[in-house]
């Protein structure tokens, strides 16, 4: 069989691309950012331009007027007024900012220095005025003999071989009675650092407790105590409210727990300063 020849294939005429200058410059622009993104150069002018912000924003205080505003992630809209905040304190009823821990040593701190029973016995025998014990001694003479006579009572006679002794626990809370009326005042201060000023009187003792001691909570040596001795020695030692801590050290932490409290109502973005008034 003879072969048909094959013609030869025609192929389409190519086309010719336009001249450079008509093309369309395609991500010329995606490439320009992206190469910048990466740029060395790109990062040590944001780097140096946080560094001077950071500068400005730090130092503003002692630069006089604000250089830079302040930054926040948060809205500084927040805003308390001063008849908020002073409800959301006086629904406390009663504001504890100060309880302090005083350990004594029944019956050895009651006992007044330079000041012994032999003494005191000889002052009442030689006594021809009349008077009744209590008029006659002294506080400090009286205490020493009140707490020598109780202490022979529930077994903690000085006298006796090793000294018995106890030691007893007191708390005292001091604050405030919020329903008071006039005793917390708040006044705004525009114009200065601070937004407002909480004034209040300086902070009274609440009350005064004993703890019970216990077995587990007691690292003395042991004592046999009955519920009668111990309602006795707890009576007698909160008539004299032993170890009440100096005034200007509650004074002091009254201002620092007070602070303390009325930051957790506030939002974030308030200054305040607390005021201890004088009566």
């Amino acid at each position: 069989m003879s072969k048909t020849p094959k013609e030869p294939r025609q192929q389409s005429p190519k086309q010719k691309a336009p001249p450079r200058e008509n093309r369309k410059p395609r991500f010329r622009v995606f490439r320009f950012f992206g190469r910048l993104l990466f740029s060395k150069v790109f990062w040590i002018l944001i780097l140096a331009a946080l560094l001077v912000l950071g500068f400005l924003r730090l130092f503003t205080p002692y630069l006089g007027p604000a250089l830079v505003p302040s930054v926040s992630l948060f809205s500084r809209n927040q805003h308390m007024s001063t008849d908020g905040l002073l409800e959301e304190i006086r629904s406390l009823d009663e504001l504890t900012i100060l309880e302090y821990l005083h350990k004594a040593v029944f019956p050895y701190d009651f006992f007044a220095p330079g000041i012994t029973i032999p003494d005191i016995s000889e002052k009442l025998r030689t006594d021809r005025s009349g008077r009744t014990l209590r008029e006659v001694l002294s506080a400090e003479e009286w205490q020493t003999l009140e707490a020598y006579n109780l202490a022979r009572l529930t077994g903690f006679d000085p006298g006796l071989s090793g000294r018995p002794f106890l030691v007893v626990t007191l708390v005292y809370r001091y604050g405030y009675n919020l329903k008071e009326p006039g005793i917390i005042t708040i006044r705004e201060n525009p114009g200065e650092q601070t937004d407002f000023t909480v004034s209040l009187p300086p902070p009274r003792l609440l009350s005064m407790e004993i703890e019970d001691p216990s077995r587990t909570s007691y690292p003395y040596p042991d004592v046999t105590l009955g519920v009668q001795e111990w309602k006795q020695i707890s009576s007698f030692i909160s008539g004299y409210s032993p170890g009440l801590p100096d005034e200007e050290a509650v004074l002091q932490s009254a201002k620092e727990s007070l602070t303390q409290v009325i930051t957790g109502f506030l939002p974030g973005d308030l200054d305040f300063r607390v005021e201890l008034t004088t009566p």
